[in-house]
């Protein structure tokens, strides 16, 4: 049997019962210690409607128990995990500090993209904490992408920071319509699940959907396509816009089917356009509040003039904002690795870590950067598409273009000869005229007539006589030749 002493020194300890509820004097041996930590809770912090979506993707990979924080609170031990999706709310913020003095490691799986009004625009009276997340009370963050990361860290949590993406966007796919880019130009319309944070909010989003509503009644055409809307907006807006019973009311189908069926997407910041940018949809952002933004988008619309001309971007959208799209989306979501597995890492090496600080008694302590960085997801430039009226990208054969390449390089070198010689016939005929402005009766009749074209530039503006334009015209000429005979007659022969 192998053994490994220094490995059974630190495990083998006396259980604190303040920190795991284990006596003392319980007199484990080192197999059952050893049992003790490679069965370590994991739970997720909330109600089943609140959390399971989140977590669901996690349980495939190892049992995640969902438990409401007073419940936590009664049963998680030292060593444990607890896995928060908001700390917006008292009941959470309790229940996290409590399991922290109890030394269970803590881990705040953000589920979405921050959103300006819901971080500093809050209701005086929110019954949520106002500075969530500035800084963030649990242990790590998971993060969903480097921008998010970001920002985060800009809230004081640099070392809570992992960047790990969104698990349950693992294999998000979506299916190409059957006709897109042919019949009614099709646009889901789509609010967050809190479309306001203040009643002013409200009112502004419910305005930009009504001038969205207005003009789907107009019949508003778009190339000579009819345009057509699908709705998904929380309630109480569905009512307030009398959207009622519709033939094309999807709210019962998941978000892949609905963007499979439109060729764009128009929303309120939210983490459906992330979904939607994933499906390759161009999407803009309605934001009549006009507000900053963590998460941007390649469109924007704040104001009602600009939908129709937006609406005619994205059904023929500009290559260099597909780019930009792509580029916003891999700085946003982290997709380069599996989600689900860069979570369940995390959680791995948190209990790994949380099990040492138990056994030596002391505090949770968590080092930064327990994830290596992932894999860049960044597109390359279509240069193809970016510029299709240029020839020298419509082709991608390698042997075509290094020979292209070797004739551009022979026409440079030929091309700086030709360039090199005109610049010393340029010095020579600068060292002519040198000669003549010092010329001491040529060089005052140059001068002389340089002063006379300034100051017919300046009087012809105010006078409109061609006879002064011709008059000057003749002088010129004169005093040209008198500068010609006057060089010549002190020429050495």
């Amino acid at each position: 049997m192998v053994r490994f002493p220094r490995l059974q020194r630190r495990l083998r300890f006396s259980f604190s019962p303040a920190a795991t509820g284990v006596p003392a004097d319980s007199g484990l041996s080192f197999n059952q210690v050893q049992h003790a930590l490679m069965s370590a809770t994991v739970a997720a912090i909330g109600t089943p409607s609140e959390v399971l979506h989140h977590v669901r993707p996690l349980q495939a990979a190892r049992e995640v128990l969902v438990l409401e924080p007073d419940e936590a609170t009664r049963q998680l031990r030292g060593g444990d995990l607890a896995i928060f999706h908001s700390e917006h709310f008292e009941r959470f913020r309790r229940c996290c500090t409590a399991l922290k003095e109890r030394q269970v490691a803590t881990l705040y799986l953000v589920d979405g993209i921050l959103e300006w009004r819901n971080a500093w625009e809050n209701r005086s009276d929110e019954p949520a904490c106002p500075w969530t997340m500035r800084p963030v009370l649990s242990h790590k963050i998971a993060c969903i992408g480097a921008s998010q990361a970001r920002t985060l860290a800009t809230w004081g949590n640099g070392d809570k920071i992992e960047i790990t993406g969104l698990p349950r966007l693992d294999g998000f796919q979506v299916a190409a319509p059957q006709a897109l880019g042919t019949g009614a130009f099709r646009v889901l319309v789509a609010t967050a699940k809190f479309p306001g944070f203040t009643p002013g909010q409200i009112a502004t989003t419910l305005r930009s959907l009504r001038d969205v509503r207005q003009l789907e009644r107009e019949g508003f055409q778009i190339g000579g396509r009819g345009l057509q809307f699908v709705w998904r907006v929380a309630p109480p807006l569905d009512r307030e816009l009398d959207l009622g019973e519709r033939p094309d009311d999807w709210s019962g189908r998941d978000l892949p089917e609905l963007l499979a069926g439109v060729d764009a997407v128009l929303t309120t910041p939210s983490t459906l356009m992330l979904e939607a940018m994933l499906a390759g949809r161009p999407v803009a952002l309605l934001d009549y509040h006009n507000a900053p933004h963590y998460v941007p988008a390649a469109w924007r619309i704040t104001a009602a003039e600009q939908l129709r001309p937006v609406l005619n971007e994205l059904a023929s959208p500009a290559p260099a904002r597909l780019a930009l799209q792509r580029e916003l989306l891999g700085d946003a979501l982290q997709t380069g690795e599996n989600a689900t597995a860069r979570v369940s890492q995390l959680i791995e090496k948190m209990l790994s870590i949380a099990a040492d600080c138990v056994a030596a008694e002391r505090p949770l302590e968590f080092p930064a950067s327990l994830l290596t960085a992932a894999a860049g997801t960044w597109p390359a430039l279509d240069h193809q598409r970016l510029y299709p009226d240029h020839a020298s990208f419509a082709t991608t054969n390698q042997v075509e273009l290094q020979a292209e390449l070797g004739h551009c390089r022979r026409e440079i070198a030929h091309l700086e000869q030709v360039i090199a010689g005109l610049r010393g016939e340029l010095g020579l005929a600068h060292e002519i005229f040198d000669q003549i402005q010092r010329h001491p009766i040529a060089g005052p009749v140059v001068r002389l007539r340089q002063r006379f074209f300034e100051f017919m530039a300046r009087i012809r503006p105010r006078s409109g006589s061609q006879a002064t334009a011709d008059r000057a015209t003749e002088m010129s000429s004169t005093a040209d030749v008198e500068a010609a005979r006057g060089s010549e007659s002190c020429t050495p022969r």
